[in-house]
């Protein structure tokens, strides 16, 4: 008899494959064991994921970016051509200990290059963009936990809208050490 771990994990394959979790998601929570949890960090409202997720040993990087780019001395490294920001350094601990991955260029099928449509299929996982809730707040709805995920900052985005409920949003929070306008440095704390 499977015990509950598996129980859980069969049942998010379950809930994926009938409400439209991106199949990434879903593969990563069927691999899941033990007490791991999946989080998931979107960041919205111009974040370069070039230098967030640094590609520092290819030249093109620095060629196209010769203003902007980030040192090679300053990145923090992953991989023999990947590295983080240097402002990520409390993440290192996480990526050392094999707490922590990077999915990088997580896209959809015939893109149409629109930021909108984009940011839409996202929240929703519908490339027909017909869905009026997104994908978390279905696989809460599914599973009748409408604490078991939440956003911070004022507006609840898409992902977490469901038809019967949306998932909460938590205003006034911001990473211990920051002002609203400042990176992470450390747990949450009120703004």
């Amino acid at each position: 008899m499977p015990d509950r771990r598996d129980f859980l994990k069969l049942s998010a394959l379950a809930v994926a494959a009938t409400t439209g979790m991106p199949g990434f998601l879903a593969r990563a929570a069927a691999q899941a064991g033990g007490d791991k949890t999946l989080v998931v960090i979107q960041l919205t409202g111009g974040n370069d994921g070039l230098n967030t997720l640094i590609p520092y040993s290819n030249g093109a990087y620095y060629a196209a970016r010769p203003n902007i780019a980030i040192p090679k001395k300053d990145v923090l490294t992953l991989t023999p051509d990947l590295g983080m920001h240097p402002a990520l350094k409390p993440l290192m601990g996480l990526w050392d200990a094999g707490h922590l991955a990077w999915m990088e260029n997580v896209g959809y099928p015939n893109p149409n290059r629109s930021h909108f449509a984009s940011m839409a299929i996202w929240h929703t996982a519908d490339p027909t963009q017909a869905g009026a809730d997104g994908w978390i707040g279905r696989v809460a709805e599914k599973i009748g936990d409408p604490f078991c995920a939440s956003n911070l900052g004022g507006t609840t985005p898409l992902a977490l809208r469901a038809d019967t409920f949306s998932l909460p949003s938590i205003e006034g929070w911001t990473p211990s050490g920051s002002s609203c306008r400042r990176g992470w440095t450390g747990p949450l704390t009120p703004c």
